[in-house]
């Protein structure tokens, strides 16, 4: 076992020494090949299985107290350390003692090396090592980062010209070879943070104060803990200010106290002291407004958590004099980035409404260009989404378009549905946040810039068509019904915007469903004349199923290529699925119910829409299985039975209107055309039940005849000729239920237990005749 480590130690040692000879190495390639070599060295461990150095052979004690006598006597102290480092886990093989001892003894043997970038990355990977070997003790961070500070404190002693000397030797400028110093001290601040104490705290302060370099003090600000550089803010603030600024500028290190300060507070007595001290100090930098602006944006933060408007109104004020002191600068993007932050922080802090309220926010909003704005504009529409009360101030309205209007400009076709679907959200939050009150016109007018402000998003229109919706009724809640001149004239102008706007909805579904409600809410209001348009604008769009060729949507053209178009014209479209034959159904059978309160036209006849409805259904590709144009026909059946009565049902009375059971009550040939478009929508029904006969779908022959059934014996005055009917229904879905269609047998049932609280006489018999049997 021991030939076998020397062997592994020795394989370790040539690989780890030609990968370093081989080319020049970066930081991280070396800090990568010692730790590969010392995870070599400790893979001998595991020949020996031990978990105790008193369970380790003697041998092997020799064995690796020889590694250690070899590696001391090692002339150069570079590679001596860096070679003890990578095998420190070994000592476990010899002593019970814990790494503390040893870590210290090498961070106090680092202070030889003469070059001090040199010692900063030799003392940061020991920290590593010390990390990985004892995370719990902390008292060696301390002394590398004294140590550390103690030699820049030689670099920055005149009598030494060391500092010059480096510069020289090394060809780069002061900043520079400043900077190559940052990773080390960043790595060895975040090592101590966690284990810092308030103790280590003040001490490394202390010694810090003795070379005062700004780039020790942005890492320490930077990563030590916030608690206790807050609680020496003002100590802090005067490092700042006699710090030398060579490797790092003032003004950041200001900001990056300002963001310590707005996450933990200062004592109170020491915030208003300690702001007047950086303003003043910020005042100082208007010839440099880049500058100026960073700061400011960090100790606004500050100064909304903790002091009241007027320190803030001050703030702004300034951030605000200092653009327009300067506009040549307001398009660079560090300035950008500082006002959004600075918007950002006054976002999380106020509703918008209390910011237009404010002098300098909106000539603030004015300066943002580009991405920063967009980003901007989106926060304060979802700053404006959680306002808890509806909004009429025509300042904050007009705000809320352009912003919302910045932010659908900012849509294209490579936009994500996501980026899409957030931006609708948020802006059918400002819509529905809007209201007007009692002033109707104005809200209309309010939908008017809105459709012109979305038009590229689809569920804002729709939106748009039911808020213009919402007003007709609020208007006739108004007025209780009772219309004048100028409020028909205002419904007449929803119905024209509901009219227009619906044609621009890509969604088929939501243009025939808008339809449908827009005549409602027209017949409602007294405006046949355009309850009719929507409604015949519905039944053309129904028959747009039928009419597209195979691959084409119902609201796209044809095709790409006009000839290609041409010839598949004729062709008809696929059968819909059962889904979207459900939908079309429920499409027509709102219609119908509609059209129950509709009169008819003077030239065109009582049921004109009712027929091209009708027309509609039967040319549409109705699935095998599933609804067909036999249900549209029971759909009308319906409806003739609601608007052919002389006293028509409350549900289908509007005042002002006339259905056609009173519009042609004195017209002897309105019961004739009623009785054959009845009787044609029965040899329907009747051929589609013999259709599915002679296909085998018996049970849904028969749950259309029960239904027929029922439309008969409750909806019309029984006669000689309609019991008949009713009785050769009834008699074939029994006949149905009995040989193939069980399932409709409670359906069946219950039609027949329904004609025992009939009163008429026909009723009466139709149920003593089925009910024995």
């Amino acid at each position: 076992r021991a030939a076998m480590a020397r062997a592994a130690l020795a394989a370790a040692a040539a690989l780890a020494a030609e990968k370093a000879t081989s080319r020049n190495l970066t930081v991280k390639e070396a800090t990568s090949n010692m730790s590969t070599f010392g995870e070599m060295e400790e893979a001998v461990k595991e020949f020996f299985v031990v978990r105790d150095a008193d369970e380790v052979p003697a041998q092997a004690k020799e064995t690796c107290r020889n590694w250690f006598y070899k590696i001391a006597s090692i002339r150069e102290l570079l590679p001596r350390l860096y070679v003890e480092m990578s095998i420190m886990r070994c000592y476990t093989f010899l002593t019970k003692e814990s790494y503390d001892r040893v870590i210290t003894r090498l961070c106090t043997m680092a202070r030889g090396i003469a070059d001090p970038l040199v010692s900063a990355y030799c003392l940061a990977y020991l920290c590593r090592k010390g990390r990985e070997m004892a995370p719990q003790h902390s008292e060696y961070l301390v002394t590398a980062q004294t140590d550390l500070m103690r030699s820049f404190r030689l670099l920055n002693t005149e009598q030494t010209g060391l500092r010059d000397a480096f510069i020289r030797r090394h060809k780069m400028p002061l900043a520079t070879w400043m900077d190559l110093f940052s990773p080390a001290l960043d790595w060895l601040t975040q090592c101590l943070s966690p284990l810092q104490t308030r103790e280590n705290f003040q001490l490394i302060l202390r010694k810090y104060e003795d070379h005062q370099e700004s780039i020790v003090l942005h890492h320490l600000v930077d990563k030590l803990k916030p608690a206790f550089l807050a609680e020496e803010a003002l100590r802090i603030y005067q490092l700042i200010n006699k710090c030398r600024v060579e490797s790092y500028p003032r003004h950041l290190l200001l900001a990056e106290l300002g963001v310590v300060c707005a996450r933990v507070p200062p004592p109170e007595d020491h915030r208003l002291v300690l702001l007047n001290y950086v303003w003043s100090d910020v005042r100082k930098m208007q010839d440099r407004p880049l500058d100026y602006v960073t700061v400011a944006e960090a100790w606004l933060d500050f100064t909304l958590r903790h002091f009241s408007g007027e320190e803030v109104h001050i703030v702004l004020n300034d951030i605000l004099g200092i653009l327009r002191a300067n506009p040549h600068v307001c398009g660079e993007d560090e300035l950008q980035r500082n006002l959004h932050d600075i918007m950002m922080h006054l976002l999380r802090r106020y509703d918008f409404l209390k910011l237009c309220s404010m002098e300098t926010f909106l000539p603030l909003l004015d300066h943002l260009r580009g991405d920063s704005g967009l980003l901007v504009n989106k926060s304060i529409l979802q700053n404006f989404a959680k306002l808890d009360c509806t909004v009429q101030d025509q300042l904050v309205i007009n705000v809320m378009f352009s912003v919302g209007k910045g932010v659908h400009d900012s849509l294209s076709s490579l936009s994500l549905d996501s980026e899409r679907e957030e931006v609708t959200r948020l802006c059918i939050a400002f819509i529905r946040g809007v209201d007007f009150g009692r002033d109707v016109e104005k809200h209309l007018n309010f939908y008017v810039e809105s459709r012109r402000a979305f038009a590229n998003l689809d569920r804002v229109k729709k939106v748009l068509v039911l808020g213009v919706c919402r007003l007709i009724m609020k208007t006739h809640g108004i007025i209780k019904g009772r219309h004048n001149k100028r409020t028909a004239a205002f419904v007449r102008a929803c119905a024209a915007y509901c009219y227009i706007t619906i044609p621009m909805i890509d969604s088929f579904e939501d243009r025939v469903h808008l339809y449908t409600l827009s005549a409602q809410l027209a017949l409602a209001n007294g405006s046949l004349h355009q309850a009719e348009a929507m409604l015949a604008a519905a039944i053309r769009l129904l028959r747009e199923i039928g009419s597209k060729p195979v691959g084409t949507a119902l609201s796209e053209a044809a095709g790409d290529d006009a000839d290609a178009a041409d010839s598949s014209a004729d062709r008809r479209a696929p059968d819909m699925d059962e889904q979207r034959a459900a939908e079309v159904l429920r499409d027509i059978r709102s219609i119908a119910a509609v059209l129950a309160a509709v009169p008819g036209h003077p030239d065109k006849g009582p049921y004109y829409l009712l027929r091209d409805l009708l027309d509609c259904a039967r040319s549409l590709p109705w699935p095998r299985a599933g609804p067909s144009s036999a249900d549209c026909a029971l759909a009308a059946l319906q409806a003739i039975a609601a608007a052919a009565q002389e006293e028509p049902a409350p549900t289908c009375r509007i005042e002002g209107l006339e259905t056609n059971g009173i519009l042609y009550a004195g017209d002897a040939a309105f019961p004739e055309e009623t009785n054959e478009f009845v009787e044609e929508l029965i040899e329907l029904v009747m051929d589609e039940m013999a259709k599915w006969k002679e296909q085998g779908q018996s049970a849904r022959a028969a749950t259309a005849a029960l239904e027929l059934f029922n439309l008969t014996v409750h909806l019309a005055q029984l006669n000689s000729v309609s019991a008949t009917l009713a009785g050769n229904l009834l008699t074939l879905s029994a006949r149905l239920v009995e040989s193939s269609a069980p399932s409709v047998k409670p359906y069946l049932e219950n039609s027949i237990s329904s004609l025992a609280s009939g009163g008429d006489r026909f009723q009466t018999a139709l149920y003593h005749r089925f009910a024995k049997s």
